[in-house]
């Protein structure tokens, strides 16, 4: 085997969909070097066509998702649970608010995630928790996709709060909502994967957030 191909075999690809903030990156690059120092983190942005953000199709080893996600063939645990904002062009009506109602939103037009997406693509207009369905003005595959159709006016987005500070920009408001359920970003992998380093993965992400290590 070539020094090249060696070094492939100790790297961990790591999807996302959403910038993962959190302080997620260093710390689990710190526990990786601490554990198995031969081994390094590479990430990748999937969109949002792949709901498990790379781990189903085989194009990441593990990610940081937002649920739900198949449940075919993976394993996931839960490393926050953080409540819906919206985001809205930054004239809306509705930004004028502290705090915006869920009702108020119920006419609204909203961006939403490829049909491919699956539950994803109903769980961020909060489809449940509607007497009727959203009025989608648009998709969007990326994260950045979405964003920029609210600056432009297209709709507005349910966000993770967490993101509602990552994602700051002049242009688009953000403001907590009230009545949705919360969002849950995972760790998500395939359960027949059972190298020590997704392991090891894992266990840092669940440890940084989870046991309330500075983010």
């Amino acid at each position: 085997m070539t020094r090249t191909a060696a070094a492939q075999q100790k790297a961990l690809t790591v999807g996302f969909q959403t910038r993962i903030g959190r302080g997620l990156i260093p710390t689990t690059t710190a526990r990786l070097q601490e554990v198995l120092p031969d081994w390094r983190l590479h990430f990748r942005q999937v969109s949002w066509e792949d709901p498990t953000a790379g781990p189903a199709g085989g194009e990441t080893d593990v990610s940081i998702a937002w649920l739900p996600v198949p449940d075919s063939g993976l394993s996931w645990k839960v490393v926050s649970e953080e409540e819906r904002w919206v985001a809205l062009p930054v004239g809306h009506r509705l930004a004028r608010l502290d705090v915006v109602p869920f009702a108020d939103l119920a006419g609204e037009p909203f961006i939403a995630l490829p049909l491919s997406a699956g539950p994803l693509r109903d769980f961020w207009p909060a489809t449940a928790e509607r007497t009727r369905p959203a009025r989608i003005a648009a998709e969007a595959e990326t994260a950045e996709e979405t964003f920029e159709a609210v600056a432009s006016g297209l709709g507005v987005v349910l966000v993770a709060a967490g993101n509602a500070s990552i994602y700051e920009r002049e242009d688009v408001a953000f403001r907590p909502v009230t009545g949705p359920s919360p969002s849950r970003l995972a760790v998500v992998w395939r359960t027949a994967d059972e190298r020590k380093a997704v392991r090891v993965f894992v266990e840092a992400c669940v440890r940084c957030l989870c046991d309330g290590a500075p983010t």
